[in-house]
């Protein structure tokens, strides 16, 4: 595990806060959250974000924490139309809930 992995439990609901740096402001770059298996597999999770000075922030739902429990990567990733940068890329946990 890296410094900037995320644990969430099945079903839950968890805000992600990410400072970017490098960047004078965000202005005209899109955020995007995406979670996946492996890095060659599907999406279980994207999210898009919203941006404030440089700040990212993501609010993923139960509905998107409802997958199955175990290890995943995730990246954050800004784009626009000029310029796409990874901003952090890490594990991503799933942990079992005991409700669901």
């Amino acid at each position: 595990m890296g410094l900037n992995y995320i644990d969430v439990y099945q079903q839950n609901d968890k805000g992600i806060i990410c400072d970017v740096s490098g960047l004078v402001n965000l202005d005209g770059y899109r955020p995007a959250f995406t979670v996946k298996k492996s890095l060659d597999g599907t999406p279980v999770i994207e999210k898009d974000g919203s941006a404030s000075g440089l700040q990212i922030s993501f609010n993923l739902t139960y509905e998107d924490t409802s997958i199955a429990a175990g290890n995943y990567i995730y990246d954050i990733v800004i784009d626009n139309s000029t310029n796409r940068y990874t901003v952090a890329q890490d594990d991503f946990t799933v942990l079992d809930s005991v409700k669901y």
